[in-house]
């Protein structure tokens, strides 16, 4: 659901600011798709990995989070 919010916030932003939909352009949007499902894999990971060292559902969620973020904000600020 929050793939497809992103994606439609982000056409309907170009739409609105009459911007043409030109092939990188295009190359981008799925690009940004794609990093977007892959800072949800690498959160899931590191709730799983807190999940199977023994600790409980909300400070492995709250872990993985913390976890996760330096190397999406790696990622996103390499591309």
């Amino acid at each position: 659901a929050a793939l497809l919010v992103n994606l439609l916030m982000t056409v309907g932003f170009m739409v609105f600011v009459n911007a043409a939909f030109t092939l990188p352009g295009l190359a981008e949007i799925v690009l940004m798709l794609g990093m977007a499902v892959d800072a949800n894999v690498l959160i899931y990971e590191r709730m799983r990995e807190e999940r199977d060292k023994g600790a409980n559902l909300a400070t492995a969620i709250r872990l993985g989070y913390e976890r996760a973020l330096p190397t999406i904000i790696d990622t996103h600020l390499t591309s």
